[in-house]
């Protein structure tokens, strides 16, 4: 029986993690934000912490394992905790095998929280994503109902119920351990990292507006990441002899090898912290969204930007 290492995985196409991921990523976060903001006091952080004590009832959740498996540090946890607490929407105990530590059980109260902001993000997700046509729901409904199966440690029953947010949440943590060891393996930031693999996808240079476009960031931070890149030596500024205001970034020859590091650290942090943890069903869930969904998306947003150009009029 053959074992796919990482090393195999970042050179096999079937795992790479194009842009059209961070995409979704970003995505996915701001359509939680929102729907919190919509129905809810909590934040992410104590949305997460209130998903998954849900997901692990009726036993209880020890403090600890929500420091571990959320990726939290033990002073936030505490504070997001006793927020959660406050509201009546868990309690905390005294540990059985330990007085000191703290036990997390949910609240009828907070899981009917979870409903209604559950509720609220649905209706977000069908707002903010592209559900235009029968294709597009059904991917983005397949990846709801995948992606809420990924974490094997939940118990039996409890993650059929609340999909959306359940992989909302899985997505954000996801989200959050990608960065950290794109950051560790590439040592830039992952906006520097999100330009560096979009220039080696594209091989050629950009304007640093469709740039920013392209991969969903806005401008002001895309021009930084640009200058950032360009103080490295791995990208230069180019400029339109007929439009001085166009600016454009290319990589230079020590950029572009730098991009093909970039971008096998990033195949590789996606095979640990992606891929790996999903069954076939759920990884091609995810592709489709990224190949099919979000590519779209992309499409109209660059047909939006040649439509006005050709408004453009001369200046009097």
């Amino acid at each position: 029986m053959s074992v796919t290492t990482v090393s195999d995985a970042a050179d096999s196409a079937s795992y790479r993690l194009d842009s059209t991921y961070f995409i979704s990523f970003s995505m996915s976060h701001e359509t939680l934000r929102r729907a919190l903001k919509a129905s809810s006091p909590l934040n992410i952080m104590q949305y997460r912490i209130l998903i998954r004590a849900f997901l692990s009832s009726p036993a209880a959740t020890p403090q600890s394992v929500l420091i571990d498996s959320l990726g939290l540090k033990p002073s936030a946890a505490a504070q997001a905790t006793a927020v959660l607490e406050e509201a009546s929407f868990i309690v905390r105990q005294a540990g059985r095998s330990d007085a000191r530590a703290r036990d997390i059980f949910i609240t009828e109260d907070g899981v009917a929280h979870i409903a209604q902001v559950n509720a609220a993000l649905v209706d977000e997700l069908y707002r903010s994503w592209p559900t235009d046509t029968p294709l597009f729901r059904d991917i983005l409904e397949t990846v709801v109902y995948a992606g809420a199966r990924i974490d094997p440690i939940l118990s039996s029953g409890n993650s059929e119920r609340f999909p959306a947010s359940h992989v909302v949440t899985t997505v954000e943590l996801i989200a959050h351990r990608l960065e950290h060891d794109i950051v560790a393996g590439a040592g830039v930031s992952l906006g520097e990292c999100r330009i560096m693999q979009r220039l080696c996808e594209v091989g050629r240079p950009l304007r640093i507006g469709d740039l920013a476009d392209q991969i969903f960031m806005n401008n002001a931070t895309a021009t930084r990441n640009a200058s950032k890149l360009c103080g490295r030596g791995w990208a230069r500024k180019l400029v339109d002899p007929h439009d001085s205001k166009a600016v454009y970034l290319d990589l230079t020859e020590a950029g572009a090898q730098e991009a093909q590091r970039i971008c096998r650290i990033i195949d590789e942090a996606a095979y640990t912290r992606f891929w790996s943890i999903m069954n076939e069903e759920q990884r091609e869930a995810f592709r489709q969204l990224g190949s099919v969904v979000i590519a779209d998306l992309r499409r109209k947003k660059e047909a939006e930007r040649l439509s006005a150009l050709s408004l453009l009029r001369p200046m009097d």
